[in-house]
């Protein structure tokens, strides 16, 4: 969900459930383990047309039991996710 103020500031939601089939590759630990995520995000549009875009946007990960990191690690807990994006069309 989101919505644009007269600002032109954007105030974004984002709610997502994974729940993967028993065999289904999505249970893999190093890159899937992770049912629910939760994300807010702020969004500045610069231009008439929206033709440059500032965004940032933090991101919550409930991390299931036996997830693991980029490396194959075990992490010990949840996850926090931080983007910055900046978006250009001519």
């Amino acid at each position: 969900a989101g919505y644009v103020l007269p600002t032109n500031t954007s105030i974004d939601a984002r709610f997502t459930r994974l729940i993967a089939d028993e065999d289904s590759f999505l249970n893999n630990g190093t890159f899937y383990n992770r049912e629910t995520y939760v994300t807010g995000g702020l969004s500045q549009y610069y231009h008439a047309n929206y033709g440059l875009k500032v965004q940032a946007s933090l991101t919550y990960v409930d991390a299931l039991p036996g997830s693991n990191d980029n490396l194959g690690e075990p992490i010990p807990g949840d996850e926090w996710i931080g983007r910055v994006v900046t978006t250009l069309a001519l």
